[in-house]
């Protein structure tokens, strides 16, 4: 079993940080909690930008992303607004 503690570090990272230009980050899981409806999105791939979600895709599919994208997949794990 993997430490979830190195993936946590670079998230927080990647959508803490203060850029200049727009930076858009995908990200890739089990699942995730909508909050709005109180259900879990299955396969979930969230389009971040400046730090926010921007976009959730269902059952997302990565080989839409371009080819250039930064991703973090996080299999395994749920996500939590």
């Amino acid at each position: 079993m993997t430490s979830i503690l190195p993936r946590l570090i670079l998230l927080t990272a990647l959508l803490g940080s203060t850029t200049v230009a727009a930076e858009t980050v995908w990200i890739r899981a089990e699942r995730a909690l909508d909050v709005r409806s109180g259900r879990w999105v299955a396969q979930p791939l969230l389009r971040v930008e400046d730090g926010r979600i921007a976009e959730v895709q269902p059952n997302g599919d990565r080989s839409a992303l371009p080819a250039d994208a930064s991703v973090i997949e996080l299999d395994g794990l749920s996500l939590l607004p």
